[in-house]
Order: C-alpha cells, then structure tokens, then sequence
C-alpha cells in the first residue's frame, strides 16, 4: 500500500492581506523613482496613489543599498532632505489609526531649539500650528520619542525610553478614540487617555522627515511605513511580525511576542 499526501504551502502574512492607508516599502525598488541615487518619488503600496515626492534636487534623501538587514532603505540626510504627500487622514482629526515603521537611526539631529526630529508630519501647508499629528523620534534630553496631535494648547505624550543614535527600532503612533500610545519594538512605551483633539484647520497634506515645518532633522535608514485604522491585536501584531523579520529586528520584540521566532502567515 502506498500514500500519496498533498497539500497548499503557505505564504507569508504581508501588509497586502490587510487594508492600509499607506505603505512605503523602500525595498521594493519599483516604488522608488530615483536618479544618481538620490530619491525624487516613493510610490505608496495601499493603493490609495498617497505617493511621495521631492522636486527640489538637493532636498531629495538617498536610496541607499543593503542598508538594514541587506535590504535598500530610503536616507535623509539631517539636514535638507524631506519629502511630501498628500494627507492620510482625512478630516481635520485623524481618529483610530495605527503608524509604524523600521529603520536605523543613524544620528540624532539637535538644531539647538530643542525642534522634533520628525518621521511623519500632517499639516495645513507650511503652517505647523495647523499639523494634527505629528510622530517624532526624539525630543529634550535624554532623547525621547514624543507623539502630538498639535492641538492649539498641547498635548503631547512623551515616551519612557531614551532613543541613541545608530540603533535600529520599530517604532509605532496610535491614536483610538481619545487615547494616544506610543509603542516601542512591539511594545506599549507610553499612554494617554483623555487626549486632546486637534481644533484646527483641516489639513492638506502630510510631511516626511521634516522639521516642524522648516527642513529635515531626520538622519535614518527608512525602510518602510506603514499607516492604517486602529488595528485588532492579531493585526498590530502580525504587522509587528511581519517588519521585525523582514528588516532583521526580531531580536527586539518582546520574549512573549507571538512572532518573536515566527514570521505571521495569514
């Protein structure tokens, strides 16, 4: 008697499984629209068109090869170096979403004024007052992480861990409902409750890397981001996952993380 077994191999879980409002994936080089290395587009994935771009030369950030974990990570420069695009979010009050991405911060940029090195930014123009979030990597002495919804009189949430330079993280905003979060390497560094609300004006687009509105104070090798509504658990988790193995940062999930030594699959 013989047996013959068959079955269905499994892929990989991907952003592509979900709905996102945005996804910025610079290991994919068909995304990245580049001359002489330096980056002038960075298309998003979602499938909303929310694409990037820079049409000032000397302001476009490097596509850099095999940056972080062998893969191609986009890099500002700390110094000029930002992008833009259209808003996220729409409405003058981004509720319910989740922002995460993974990168190495290479330095941390201090412009003397105590400024925000900003990863993402939404704002009215170049009109920072009227910005409804912002996520930033490092703010005071020591170094934090702060994430702001900018509301005219404040509000900020200041993280618990201090940020170095030449470090690689994952890192993650969140706003559900009036609660803001921010989450380190898989885990809650820092909450919020009773957060305030933006009561601006509506904003029109949204800011990569820049500096409140001024120029690039980010110096990092981006690899992706990834925004989406406020996810489940499972989703936050597998989104985790799924970054942390690709981009080589498995090591600094938690020790209880479901995918701490498991890519997730759908």
């Amino acid at each position: 008697m013989s047996w013959t077994i068959t079955g269905t191999q499994k892929n990989n879980w991907t952003p592509a499984d979900i709905t996102t409002a945005l996804w910025l994936d610079a290991a994919d080089a068909s995304t990245i629209t580049e001359s002489g290395g330096a980056v002038s587009q960075w298309n998003d994935k979602s499938g909303n068109n929310r694409n990037f771009t820079q049409s000032t030369p000397s302001s476009r950030p490097a596509y850099t090869s095999a940056a972080l974990n062998g893969l191609n990570t986009v890099t500002p420069d700390g110094s000029d170096d930002w992008m833009t695009g259209p808003v996220i979010f729409s409405g003058n009050q981004p509720t319910d979403y989740f922002i995460i991405a993974a990168y190495k911060l290479l330095n941390i940029i201090d412009d003397g004024a105590n400024n925000t090195t900003n990863l993402l930014m939404a704002q009215t123009g170049s009109v920072i007052l009227n910005a409804n979030f912002y996520a930033n990597i490092a703010q005071g002495t020591p170094r934090k992480i702060v994430h702001d919804a900018f509301p005219p009189t404040g509000g900020s949430l200041t993280g618990s861990a201090t940020i170095t330079a030449n470090t690689n993280y994952l890192m993650s905003f969140s706003r559900n409902g009036g609660t803001r979060e921010i989450w380190l390497n898989g885990a809650l560094d820092a909450t919020q409750s009773g957060a305030e609300t933006y009561t601006g004006t509506t904003v029109n687009q949204t800011n990569l890397f820049k500096l409140l509105g001024q120029v690039n104070a980010l110096n990092a090798n981006v690899g992706e981001i990834i925004a989406i509504a406020y996810p489940s658990i499972d989703i936050r988790q597998k989104l985790e996952g799924y970054l942390a193995h690709k981009w080589g940062l498995a090591a600094n999930l938690p020790a209880d993380h479901p995918y701490k030594t498991a890519v997730p699959v759908p």
